[in-house]
């Protein structure tokens, strides 16, 4: 038996982009450049199918939550996220916190990343992370131009605690289709350390 180690095949990591759109396959992008738009506004980018009611899911009504998660699933970026699965370390970071806890986590990070124009916007939310940077992608709460033109909040604006309040419901709509089976009250699970871990 060799004592020498095959080296590790190296993953290629996955590009995300919120420019991205397999149209082929349903999936598209509805961010328009910021130059000028190639079709109408809540058309696909890409090819042009007009997709998403821009005044119906800017209206942010919570009895309307159901319609605009549907409509977010329509862009290649948020049904990357609504698909991928959650690493492990977020659903720990999940089940220590339990329902009760996200709830509350989800209105402070959505204070803190998205609450006023952040200077280095499009940076201030990870790919990866605890389970509500997942959902701030899956839901377009991830940073202020996300959340311009999929919510129609502009960026020198100060988010308003409705506002807040609906953001975050959006990302627990995610996290609790996500993970179903969240207790109420957190569990003591250990976490899994990552370079980029967030600490509370």
């Amino acid at each position: 038996m060799s004592d020498t180690k095959k080296p590790r095949a190296r993953l290629t990591a996955l590009k995300l982009s919120c420019d991205k759109a397999d149209c082929e396959k349903d999936l598209h992008c509805f961010r328009e450049s910021k130059k000028r738009a190639r079709y109408p506004s809540g058309s696909c980018q890409q090819c042009g199918a007009a997709l998403v009611d821009w005044d119906r899911v800017r209206r942010r009504d919570p009895g309307d939550v159901r319609h605009t998660l549907t409509a977010l699933k329509q862009e290649w970026i948020r049904h990357h996220f609504w698909h991928a699965d959650i690493s492990q370390h977020a659903i720990n970071y999940a089940l220590r916190k339990g329902k009760a806890g996200i709830r509350t986590r989800a209105l402070r990070q959505i204070r803190r990343s998205i609450g006023v124009k952040h200077s280095r916007d499009g940076q201030q939310t990870p790919w990866d992370g605890n389970v509500l940077h997942f959902a701030q992608h899956a839901t377009a709460t991830c940073c202020r131009r996300c959340v311009e033109y999929w919510h129609g909040i502009v960026p020198e604006q100060e988010l308003s605690e409705e506002q807040v309040q609906y953001f975050a419901d959006l990302c627990l709509a995610f996290v609790f289709e996500k993970l179903p089976y969240l207790p109420e009250e957190g569990q003591p699970i250990a976490a899994i350390r990552q370079k980029d871990e967030v600490h509370d």
